[in-house]
């Protein structure tokens, strides 16, 4: 009589440390109530990340809400102005008040500059006032904020622009802003005519009329002006998106620093101050950042807080619903070895109820639960139990699964065992103890074919 050896069964995938083994008659009571279960789990897991989406500023979201409420062309008066771009500069509170005198002391310093009369040639004057008091002083390509402007007289398309607007509003002219794919300026209207601003130059005012513009725009920004017949390439913006810009340049900057946090809370006081498509993309688009960031250092719980409050605040768009999803499948990833197995089953499969998992990403996980369980069990010799729990985890896939063939070499390895105590005792002329053996594995397994072979020898 031979022995055979056989080890056949084991699945793909890391060992977890060692659970308790489950009790196989609990399962069905587990699966009727996991729903439940799963959203207790889910609660207990979860840590309070403060400020993992930020809230927005609450006068510019204030102010944002009551300006889109008001209508189309409704523009916030002067002083609500002056405070949103303080804030979007990032002034702190303390400091509003005196920062607030400053630029009201420069708009009264400049409307009382300005000549009564035409509003064409105050709006020109206004501009050039700024430029020839210094007030613009020196074109600096980050110099984005109301800040760099009173405290190093440095500029930028968006913060001279945002001042222009200021100074419009203050002498009670029409100003808007214009975006291009990398640059802002300003346009006023006056009797039904648009005229456009470029407002870091002192020649800027209708500035494809002044051969002095053209000669010094482009070296000192290293920008071109976007007349007004490339339409293609101009997206006219009501005055609060103007303001907006202040925001959206510091974001990016911090995103250039790695700095993603302190991005995406700039981001939301964008879309709150823009209400709408654009502010939502932008935020959006933080979001995605600041989580990617997130999933490269492991911090799954805290990138599913994010995805879960971004879609609870904003809907749940296509970008919200990828990223949660993303996010619970590598936070699933992260705990599931850390459980024992009955809670992460019961995670697995209320993640899937709940629709933060696809069927076959749950089928996955099921898989690898069960499999490295049942290898674990395996691999100390109890091929039945291993086989048993191989067989609880393919139910809930379905026939076919990998664990159904993982139970078949299971039984297939606890057979070989038992032939070769058999073929052992056999050899050592124990013929009782032999049978003794082989019946209890035909117990295990009737009429498994390699012990029915042997039952055939010892009669």
């Amino acid at each position: 009589m031979t022995t055979t050896s056989h080890a056949k069964g084991r699945t793909r995938g890391r060992t977890r440390p060692a659970s308790h083994h489950p009790d196989f008659r609990m399962f069905l009571a587990l699966l009727l109530s996991f729903t439940v279960l799963y959203g207790r789990l889910i609660a207990a897991e979860a840590q309070t990340y403060p400020g993992i989406l930020p809230e927005a500023d609450p006068f510019l979201a204030s102010l944002g809400a009551a300006t889109a409420a008001a209508g189309p062309g409704a523009v916030p008066s002067l002083e609500d102005l002056i405070e949103a771009e303080l804030r979007a500069s990032g002034v702190a509170a303390p400091d509003l008040a005196p920062r607030h005198a400053a630029v009201a002391g420069i708009l009264d310093s400049m409307a009382a500059a300005s000549r009564e009369g035409n509003l064409v040639t105050r709006a020109e004057e206004a501009l050039e006032w700024l430029h020839s008091k210094k007030i613009l002083g020196m074109y600096s390509e980050r110099a984005s904020t109301l800040v760099d402007i009173l405290d190093g007289r440095r500029f930028n398309c968006v913060s001279s622009a945002a001042l222009y607007l200021l100074a419009m509003r203050r002498l009670g002219i029409a100003c808007e802003g214009v975006q291009t794919p990398d640059h802002a300026f300003c346009v006023v209207r006056i009797e039904g005519k648009a005229i456009d601003v470029e407002t870091t130059n002192r020649y800027g005012f209708d500035p494809g009329t002044r051969r002095e513009f053209t000669d010094s725009f482009g070296k000192a920004t290293g920008y071109n002006y976007v007349p007004p017949g490339a339409y293609s390439k101009r997206v006219p913006i009501p005055p609060l998106a103007l303001v907006a810009l202040i925001l959206s340049n510091r974001s990016s900057m911090y995103e250039e620093l790695h700095r993603y946090q302190d991005s995406l809370a700039l981001a939301v006081s964008y879309a709150a101050l823009v209400p709408g498509p654009a502010g939502l993309a932008f935020v959006v688009g933080r979001i995605n950042n600041r989580a990617s960031e997130l999933s490269q250092e492991g911090k799954w719980a805290e990138m599913r807080e994010l995805a879960l409050a971004a879609r609870d605040r904003y809907g749940n768009l296509p970008e919200l619903s990828k990223l949660a999803a993303a996010a619970q499948d590598g936070y699933l990833s992260s705990i599931i070895d850390t459980k024992p197995l009955p809670e992460a089953v019961r995670l697995v499969l209320g993640a899937a109820a709940a629709g933060d998992i696809t069927k076959a990403r749950r089928n996955e996980f099921l898989v690898y639960l069960y499999g490295n369980e049942a290898n674990r069990i395996g691999g100390r010799g109890d091929w039945l139990a291993a086989a048993a729990l191989a067989e609880t985890g393919s139910a809930l896939i379905g026939p076919g699964s990998r664990l159904s063939q993982a139970a078949t070499n299971y039984y297939h390895n606890y057979a070989a065992g038992v032939h070769n105590r058999f073929a052992e005792l056999y050899n050592a002329g124990k013929r009782s103890q032999a049978r003794a053996a082989l019946e209890e594995g035909l117990r295990a397994l009737p009429g498994d074919p390699l012990l029915m072979e042997d039952l055939s020898a010892l009669k």
